[in-house]
């Protein structure tokens, strides 16, 4: 759902896909890698089975593979591309601000990252993505953290495969019948298979952690139900008043070290899930983050800054303010009360 926050007179303004009918698919989301960032709408009023190509192209595909049936638009980092007769003079209906201060039972999810004082590239990633079901306003929200494993090359293609490739086919599935723990397991099993086949299969080792956030969410309900995943060491909390509980299982051994890494060696791929509630947080970060800062600053910024945003880019700089010298990303997800 959301994009292009901007603050105004009248309070903090989020830039969202509207659906202009009661069919279709819209969606937004953002994506950091190494090699910069990417900013993504888009919107499908016709053949669903075309969604999961819309991402992958927004995502850094090549091009965007579809039939002349499909109609609609995709904007990455500001530039739009009309598919069918989908054109310009139709995004006024479709493209609108709203006051998410005003607004209840709202889903958002904010990725920040920083490359680390000590590295020549980030080898962290992070995404997001919100999917609008228009004929039955159901949402899915889908977020990433993932962290190339240090003392291999290649860290930032690991990092970047893995985040880019668990939005596009989690989106692509959710769209096609839903998810649920065996589908997210089989999901990360075969990111794994295509990233080691490619890279340590052939004798380069790499691998990244895996930490990624599915949420299926009906417009302005005050509940959402959620599924957790994740493989490595980059840690998933849920942050609910005055409580944080760390919902994914770290997978360290000692120091830096951990037991398992996508496209490396995979043993078990971890999923828990549960519900979200008015003003719940679910916050996932990298080792960069998690190394220096406690669970109690993680309490602390999510009362202090709110909104996810903030939230996410404040707990990478404290971690930095820290010590910190490793590249940092946090991912934060907001039911909004």
């Amino acid at each position: 759902m959301g994009l292009g926050f901007r603050r105004g007179g009248g309070g903090v303004k989020l830039l969202i896909v509207d659906c202009p009918s009661d069919f279709g698919v819209t969606f937004s989301g953002k994506l950091i890698t190494g090699r910069g960032e990417r900013e993504f709408r888009g919107l499908l009023l016709d053949r669903l089975e075309y969604l999961g190509n819309f991402v992958n192209y927004c995502l850094g595909g090549d091009y965007l593979s579809v039939g002349d049936d499909a109609v609609g638009y995709v904007a990455i980092n500001g530039k739009y591309e009309f598919v069918g007769d989908f054109n310009s003079s139709d995004l006024r209906g479709a493209e609108k601000r709203i006051n998410v201060d005003r607004v209840r039972g709202l889903v958002i999810l904010a990725p920040y990252s920083e490359i680390g004082v000590s590295s020549e590239i980030n080898e962290d990633s992070a995404a997001k993505i919100s999917i609008r079901d228009c004929s039955s306003g159901y949402y899915w929200h889908i977020g990433i953290v993932a962290d190339g494993v240090g003392g291999f090359g290649k860290g930032d293609v690991a990092s970047a495969f893995t985040a880019m490739n668990f939005v596009w086919r989690v989106a692509n599935r959710v769209i096609h019948g839903g998810i649920d723990s065996n589908t997210l397991r089989d999901i990360v099993r075969s990111i794994h298979e295509d990233l080691y086949n490619e890279y340590t299969g052939r004798g380069v080792s790499l691998g990244s952690t895996l930490a990624g956030v599915v949420i299926g969410h009906k417009d302005g309900d005050a509940e959402a139900d959620f599924y957790v995943v994740n493989v490595g060491d980059s840690p998933i909390y849920l942050v609910v008043n005055d409580s944080v509980e760390e919902l994914s299982v770290s997978d360290k051994v000692f120091g830096h070290s951990i037991s398992q890494a996508i496209g490396y060696l995979l043993h078990e791929v971890h999923v828990r899930g549960g519900k979200l509630y008015d003003n719940d947080y679910l916050v996932s970060v990298s080792d960069g983050v998690s190394d220096v800062v406690g669970l109690g600053a993680i309490k602390i910024m999510t009362k202090r800054y709110r909104y996810p945003w903030l939230i996410s880019m404040n707990l990478v700089r404290y971690a930095k303010a820290l010590g910190s010298k490793d590249d940092a990303s946090a991912l934060t997800v907001w039911l909004k009360g």
